[in-house]
């Protein structure tokens, strides 16, 4: 869990800047135009909401997302976290536990078009997707962990029912890459996926 608590902690660090990057630099504006214009905000997404809860696997979880405005720019951290713990009691008394957690961290960087009501937004979403597997028994225990490199060229369309509130629709291509060295050889896996969502968002 060392490397997941250690990015979670950083990518904290960078949004915190960014934030405050962000609010210094709209002092100069009129106070109504900047809160128009430049606001923060907390997501969340919606896929496959009826049958995610009954997913086996944890790739299923759905997200949280920290968007930002600037201007005509949308900046979004996401993130998703899960972990599934599986114990086998055995007779014999050779107890076995296994822990699979995922992580994933993007940030997504967006050019915004917006009109009376709606805003259309085009850009991409980038990032590290992390899965740690916990093996442990009553005689030894061992961790792997895997680290997948996520680019997503991602559009989308935000309605608004009122000043803070937003559902939206989104595409998002996910193209994620691994690779792993073992001592005589390496292993790349690459794997591509459109994948539609749906988001609400809560502006102040």
């Amino acid at each position: 869990m060392n490397k997941i608590s250690s990015l979670i902690t950083f990518i904290l660090i960078i949004l915190s800047v960014l934030v405050s990057q962000i609010q210094d630099g709209i002092f100069d504006q009129d106070p109504d135009l900047k809160r128009k214009q430049n606001r923060k905000g907390l997501g969340f997404e919606f896929h496959a909401l009826p049958t995610a809860f009954l997913m086996e696997h944890i790739d299923h979880t759905m997200s949280i997302y920290f968007p930002v405005e600037y201007n005509n720019l949308l900046i979004e951290p996401q993130i998703s976290y899960a972990s599934i713990k599986e114990k086998i009691d055995y007779i014999n008394n050779i107890d076995y536990e296994q822990t699979n957690t995922d992580l994933s961290l993007l940030l997504g960087l967006f050019f915004t078009n917006q009109s009376d009501k709606s805003r259309f937004y085009v850009g991409a979403r980038i990032g590290k997707i992390l899965t740690e597997v916990d093996y442990s028994g009553n005689t030894s225990q061992t961790d792997e962990t895997e680290e997948y490199i996520v680019l997503a060229p991602t559009f989308g369309i935000e309605y608004f029912i009122s000043d803070n509130i937003s559902f939206g629709g989104e595409g998002m291509y996910m193209m994620v890459s691994n690779e792993r060295k073992e001592e005589e050889y390496k292993i790349i896996t690459k794997s591509n996926a459109l994948i539609p969502m749906f988001i609400v968002r809560f502006y102040y």
